[in-house]
């Protein structure tokens, strides 16, 4: 694995770009022709925010690469595009990873483009009896799973010494998550910004945010196979 922290967008795709030509069949020779073809699934998500911003400064063309973007709402559904064959490299946390190269996947990652301690967190709702970490067991948890959600979740509560089957997940979708609160399908959720944000907005004080610092820190990848 290639650890790179990025100090600034060009810095950081100067970097992803390289990585892509050296791991491309054309990489290590002089740009003589065309620009290299590439498609980048990417995600919306805030620890993707890189690739939008390398699109938009041009960053990917002044490195001679003729590069298609492809949006996705999250890193998961960005590396399924890759190993469907649909896209060259996506953007990605560790988890769905992790869990492609246990499903038996090649993954290779190029570059990690962010780690953070705080983008993932359980938002619950005070109202449901939730004020302290431990109240959690017995209560239903929003998932997104094969996700750095659905990990976050199972190392929160191991944590707090909290078996999974003491607890109900329910599979949902970073956009489900709001609405699946607002009909009181769920408790609480496990997500990421900025969708973490926004929840915490609209619960107010109603909410309780707890997050797991010392815990998991999430690492975002260029990858590919």
């Amino acid at each position: 694995m290639i650890r790179f922290k990025a100090h600034s967008p060009f810095a950081a795709f100067f970097f992803v770009a390289l990585a892509v030509i050296v791991f491309s069949a054309a990489g290590c020779r002089q740009q003589t022709g065309p620009p290299d073809k590439i498609t980048i699934a990417y995600t919306t998500a805030s620890n993707g925010i890189l690739t939008y911003i390398a699109f938009v400064k041009g960053y990917f063309k002044e490195e001679g690469l003729d590069v298609t973007p492809q949006p996705h709402a999250f890193g998961k559904m960005a590396l399924n595009a890759v190993i469907e064959g649909k896209a060259d490299l996506g953007t990605v946390a560790d988890t769905p990873i992790m869990f492609a190269v246990m499903g038996g996947k090649k993954i290779t990652i190029l570059a990690v483009i962010q780690t953070s301690n705080r983008n993932e967190a359980i938002v619950a709702r005070q109202d449901r009896g939730i004020v302290k970490p431990s109240d959690l067991k017995g209560k239903s948890i929003g998932v997104t799973l094969g996700t750095a959600s659905d990990f976050f979740a199972d190392v929160f509560l191991n944590a707090q010494g909290i078996d999974r089957k003491q607890v109900t997940i329910i599979d949902l979708k970073p956009e489900e998550m709001a609405g699946a609160f607002g009909t009181g399908r769920v408790d609480a959720v496990s997500t990421w910004n900025p969708g973490l944000i926004q929840l915490q907005r609209e619960l107010g004080d109603k909410g309780r945010t707890f997050y797991g610092e010392n815990l998991y820190t999430s690492t975002f990848c260029v990858a590919g196979w």
